[in-house]
């Protein structure tokens, strides 16, 4: 089976973030979910550390280099851990698991 990590960037927004990662969390097609702060200015980092697992990888860009710069740390920061898929979500999105299998069927 193909190692699935979802990347979830957030900036300035932990609230939105938290909602979504309480909605997959619990995922098992999900074998990571890494959360880029994408260098918020407010407590974002601090909060989203709070929901640190062995699933759940929170990590900080050095810059705010925009959408595409924090997508792609997530998506490296995956690779580089063996992971064969990366969906990239944003945090106001809502989604049920069955779609992301579908997705890999």
């Amino acid at each position: 089976m193909k190692r699935v990590a979802c990347v979830i960037l957030n900036y300035n927004d932990s609230g939105t973030t938290v909602k979504l990662l309480n909605l997959i969390q619990n995922y098992t097609v999900f074998e990571m979910i890494v959360v880029v702060d994408n260098n918020s200015t407010d407590n974002s980092l601090e909060v989203l550390k709070e929901y640190e697992t062995d699933k759940v990888a929170v990590i900080r860009s050095q810059k705010n280099g925009g959408y595409g710069y924090g997508n792609n740390c997530g998506i490296r920061y995956a690779e580089e851990r063996g992971f064969d898929y990366a969906l990239v979500a944003n945090p106001d999105v809502v989604f049920k698991e069955k779609d992301i299998i579908d997705c890999l069927d």
